[in-house]
């Protein structure tokens, strides 16, 4: 599949556009999920979506583990004042981008891939806890959805273990919903 700058144009494209629009909800977050494979190409599309649209962009300086850089981001979180909160896979880390930055802060993780309170392995995910100001991260390798403070954290706390967590999103209510991809549910 071919990715070019204008998605419009594209026949394959326009399918995922469609299909992620459709998805989308209130917070430009991603609110439904596929098989992996799909999901690869859809969450490569929906980066360059974002990327292209959106006045200012996480990353774009290659991949890396300097803080203007992202290595294999997965999940997004765009909240209320247009700051980006992106899991930084192969970095271990939750970055966190405001509004016309030009390099990101670390806000979860990034003290080297491992499973203490205070580190992420392979963070797949991340969305905001309003109610609590904290995030929700799946951490993939750890098999766990860690709820990690918004401001200032040092560490996190396992909510949920034993899960090989895909995918989060938090309804209007609170309600957590968590993609548990080993046991397709």
């Amino acid at each position: 599949m071919a990715y070019s700058d204008s998605p419009f144009h594209v026949e394959h494209e326009y399918v995922l556009f469609k299909l992620n629009r459709r998805c989308i909800g209130s917070q430009n977050r991603i609110l439904c999920k596929t098989t992996e494979k799909v999901a690869l190409r859809s969450r490569k599309f929906f980066w360059l979506f974002v990327l292209k649209t959106a006045p200012r962009k996480a990353g774009g300086n290659g991949q890396g583990n300097e803080i203007n850089q992202l290595s294999n981001p997965c999940g997004l979180y765009v909240d209320d004042d247009q700051t980006v909160y992106v899991a930084d896979q192969s970095n271990h880390r939750i970055v966190e981008w405001k509004s016309g930055a030009t390099s990101g802060q670390v806000v979860a993780g990034g003290n080297e891939k491992g499973s203490g309170d205070h580190q992420l392995s392979n963070p797949y995910d991340v969305i905001v806890d309003k109610e609590t100001d904290s995030l929700i991260i799946c951490d993939s390798s750890n098999r766990r959805v860690v709820q990690w403070p918004r401001r200032n954290g040092t560490s996190g706390e396992t909510i949920i273990s034993n899960i090989d967590c895909r995918g989060l999103t938090m309804d209007e209510n609170g309600s957590l919903y968590v993609v548990d991809f080993g046991n397709d549910e």
